[in-house]
């Protein structure tokens, strides 16, 4: 009991350190809330999800593909917003970045508000270096001296203050947008190459005129528009009640939101699950091509990798008379007959006296023992045997038992 014990122990203690090395956190380093529309912590984006909600604008959490982004605005297919937040948890080259294009330049809005100005904790990871490369793939828009690290981190977080490059329906009201960083922030050296269309909306403290320190920029996409802001955190729960954020955030929907359009939140590019989907998994072909597959298997294994047997018996003890029988068909099978029979014989003429052994048949008859034929019967097959013949086993054996009982 001791041993089984201590062997259960030992599996847990290995389950839990399996646990703490694929799972847990690296030792003084807590999981920083992401940018998702579900989340309620700091980084999370559920105040300006609520806020629409309660102004009756219709939201959605993308966790899929962008190709996912025409069945979730199919009854008003122009006149959406499509809020992105950079970097996320997964690379975008594996994401089909066409679809969104083709729906942005259809008539909708892109909202790409990406950690170049300012560093939240959950900034970090392989894609804060690829930041650049991800602005240029969603946006056609190349962040120059994009440049990004990872800073220390900072025990009271950094604010830093933009105010409008120009008079704007998109910043009307707004005096001053701020961003909070909990990590120290590069320097914010951002801009766009000329000749791109971009116009430029907000800049930096004490430079109103925009060029390199511009902190937002908004360029025309066929019918639709494309908003790069070069801060993550604006539209953060913590941050969305500072300075004119809100009148900031308001002023991009109403610009870019139609009757009954919709904000939809890129929350799967931030590592959100997708949503259960019982018919999605039905209609997905890979589903049906796995369970072919398994068929098959399963009918290559019954027709080809099975026996079927009947159900075995239970063993049981044999008797005297099961011992004799199986000694008995295992000398038939390795005796031949004709040497069976001239064994019984050989046993049955040995027990009679030394004289009546050359004649065992007149003795016999001396003495009444027997009826003439079956004497008859032995001299027989006795001559037969003795020149080498065969005789019929099963006859031969009861002939010598009725001559050998005493009432014979």
């Amino acid at each position: 009991m001791k041993a089984r014990l201590r062997a259960v122990a030992l599996a847990l203690a290995a389950l839990l350190l399996l646990y703490g090395i694929t799972v847990g956190s690296a030792p003084g380093e807590t999981e920083a809330t992401r940018p998702t529309s579900v989340e309620p912590g700091a980084g999370g984006y559920s105040a300006l999800r609520e806020w629409l909600a309660s102004a009756r604008i219709r939201t959605a959490s993308l966790r899929g593909d962008y190709r996912e982004l025409a069945a979730l605005t199919r009854d008003y297919p122009t006149g959406n917003v499509l809020v992105v937040t950079l970097p996320g948890t997964t690379s975008l080259v594996d994401r089909d970045i066409v679809p969104l294009h083709l729906w942005v330049r259809a008539g909708n809005t892109l909202i790409v508000s990406a950690a170049l100005c300012d560093a939240p904790d959950w900034a970090r990871g392989p894609q804060l270096r690829a930041l650049a490369d991800d602005i240029g793939m969603l946006t056609g828009l190349d962040a120059v001296g994009a440049g990004q690290s990872l800073g220390n981190f900072l025990v009271t977080p950094a604010v830093s203050r933009w105010v409008p490059a120009l008079q704007h329906p998109l910043t009307e009201g707004v005096r001053a947008v701020e961003a909070v960083s909990d990590r120290v922030a590069p320097p914010c050296a951002v801009g766009l190459p000329s000749g791109r269309g971009a116009l430029a909306l907000l800049s930096s403290t004490g430079d109103s005129t925009g060029g390199r320190d511009d902190g937002a920029w908004l360029s025309p996409r066929g019918a639709g528009w494309v908003v790069l802001m070069a801060q993550a955190t604006p539209f953060a729960n913590r941050a969305l009640g500072r300075a004119d954020n809100a009148r900031w955030a308001s002023n991009l929907l109403r610009g870019s939101l139609g009757p009954g359009g919709m904000v939809v939140f890129d929350d799967g590019l931030q590592g959100a699950a997708e949503f259960w989907d019982l018919r999605r998994l039905l209609i997905d072909p890979r589903l049906h091509a796995s369970l072919g597959a398994v068929l098959l298997l399963w009918l290559a294994w019954v027709a080809g990798g099975t026996r079927l047997r009947a159900p075995p018996v239970p063993p049981r003890i044999p008797g005297a008379a099961a011992l004799v029988a199986a000694e008995g068909r295992l000398l038939a099978r390795a005796v031949e007959p004709r040497e069976a029979a001239a064994a019984l014989l050989q046993a049955f003429v040995s027990r009679l006296p030394e004289p009546a052994r050359a004649a065992p048949e007149d003795w016999l008859a001396a003495r009444s023992a027997g009826s003439a034929a079956d004497l008859a019967q032995l001299r027989s097959w006795r001559r037969r045997l003795e020149a080498g013949g065969a005789v019929p086993l099963d006859p031969l054996h009861d002939l010598l038992t009725r001559l050998r009982s005493p009432s014979a």
